[in-house]
């Protein structure tokens, strides 16, 4: 590579060089034109037209640090007289300035320090804050998983008496329907071998009577021992139920801790 690729120029013998328009000549051409002057007879020319009497002075200057003090400004095209005005003034007030000035900046610097301690105060204080909050969070939390764990405790013992109340509800009844049999068993005549004696002129009315007798306490004691088998199949089902409850709330705290210990 040696460069650009260009194409390769063929001499013309006919070129006579670029071309440019024929000038034709104008006999009335004068030159440029310029607007034409017209002589005014009110003119008066004033010598102090841009004279001003200057009372103040704006600068515009971009500058790197603050604290500039711009003062005495003088406008002159005398040397000396710029001279002996700059001693007058700001040589003897160049000295009280600076000190000025000083002062000025240890202010600023105490003013700045006292902030950064009150920054620094705010700051501790706000993590003495967040920390004492994490720490009663953390025994809001502790005291709230002993509750839980109490209740725990509570929902069990209650799950027990409720498994073992239709236990004793049935053996309650069981011994309703034995003492029942007993007082029956009171009740009837204690007849001795010796003394029995067989009448065979009971009438046909007390026969009926006493048969009817046997046939009430038969129902009853039938009665009874239906009572006493349905409150037993009832205890039943409620101790199911009760178990099955009792599984159900112990499967939703094994929710609840998973999700927990999930979420932290």
């Amino acid at each position: 590579m040696d460069g650009d690729w260009e194409a390769p120029a063929i001499a013309n013998p006919d070129f006579k060089g670029e071309w440019k328009p024929r000038m034709i000549k104008t006999p009335e051409y004068q030159g440029e034109w310029t607007a034409p002057l017209v002589d005014n007879p009110d003119y008066e020319e004033d010598e102090d037209l841009a004279v001003f009497n200057i009372g103040y002075v704006g600068l515009d200057i971009w500058t790197v640090k603050s604290g500039t003090i711009f003062d005495n400004i003088l406008i002159t095209d005398d040397i000396d007289y710029a001279s002996q005005f700059g001693n007058s003034t700001w040589a003897d007030y160049v000295e009280k300035e600076v000190e000025a000035k000083k002062l000025v900046d240890e202010e600023e610097a105490k003013k700045l320090e006292e902030e950064r301690s009150a920054r620094e105060a705010e700051r501790k204080a706000r993590e003495e804050k967040e920390k004492a909050e994490k720490k009663d969070e953390a025994e809001k939390k502790d005291e709230a998983d002993e509750d839980a764990d109490e209740l725990d405790e509570d929902e069990v013992a209650e799950s027990k008496a409720e498994k073992a109340q239709p236990a004793q509800d049935a053996d309650e009844a069981q011994e309703a329907e034995e003492k029942d049999e007993e007082e029956e068993e009171e009740e009837k005549p204690i007849v001795e071998k010796d003394e029995v004696v067989e009448d065979e002129e009971k009438s046909v009315v007390e026969e009926d009577a006493e048969a009817a007798e046997k046939q009430a306490k038969a129902d009853k004691k039938a009665a009874k021992r239906a009572a006493a088998k349905e409150a037993a199949e009832k205890a039943r089902l409620a101790a199911e139920a009760a178990q099955k409850a009792a599984e159900e709330a112990e499967l939703d705290d094994e929710d609840d801790e998973k999700v927990v210990h999930d979420e932290l």
